[in-house]
């Protein structure tokens, strides 16, 4: 019995640690994402680049996804950061996070082209992507990534079930 307390510690050290260097990358992540986020602002306000329609749409598309890809990334690195402080990731608020990602990625496949067209026009958007097809597949994919993220939201949920149970019964 005192060797399974043994790994089940090492286990969650590991844990621990492993979580705490996974925030640290996502927050340098978030702050990368932010800077290009302000960059892509930059191009858009800026003359000496000769804003198009094309090109405005393109700024406000990248600018709206690197927000997105950054509370992508801010949440996960919470998320880590709140399992590097206790150990446990088979919480609720692992769920809430997991759910938040999943929900993140469905936008981060809608809102940057959405954007773009409300600003710039929907003669833009032709001119940005004359290959819709390519357009289509990228969302589709994303959308599945955060289908994906979803999934594992409700494997942690169960886990965190099985946890607690587990936590009353001793």
């Amino acid at each position: 019995m005192s060797k399974q307390i043994t790994n089940k510690n090492t286990a969650i050290e590991k844990l621990k640690k492993g979580s705490l260097l996974t925030a640290v990358i996502c927050a340098a992540a978030a702050l990368a994402d932010l800077y290009g986020a302000f960059c892509s602002v930059y191009i858009c306000l800026s003359d000496q680049f000769g804003m198009t329609a094309g090109t405005r749409f393109q700024a406000v598309e990248i600018f709206t996804a690197f927000v997105i890809v950054a509370g992508i990334v801010l949440t996960a690195g919470i998320m880590f950061f709140r399992i590097a402080g206790n150990g446990i990731p088979f919480t609720g608020q692992t769920v809430r996070s997991l759910n938040i990602i999943g929900i993140l990625f469905m936008l981060r496949a809608i809102l940057p082209p959405l954007a773009g067209t409300l600003i710039s026009g929907s003669e833009a958007f032709h001119i940005a992507h004359p290959d819709l097809f390519s357009l289509i597949i990228t969302g589709f994919y994303t959308v599945i990534e955060g289908l994906m993220f979803l999934f594992i939201a409700n494997i942690i949920h169960y886990g965190s079930m099985l946890q607690l149970e587990s936590d009353e019964t001793l």
